[in-house]
């Protein structure tokens, strides 16, 4: 019932991410992958 809800923020998160990737791509992937390489 609520997947287009749902689908909807996850295309607004990806496009989030990808604008800000585009801003700053260097903070962004060190914060993004530097998680998942501590671990």
């Amino acid at each position: 019932m609520g997947w287009g809800v749902e689908f909807k923020q996850t295309k607004i998160l990806s496009n989030k991410f990808i604008i800000n990737s585009l801003i700053n791509p260097k903070r962004y992937f060190r914060q993004y992958f530097g998680n998942s390489k501590k671990t």
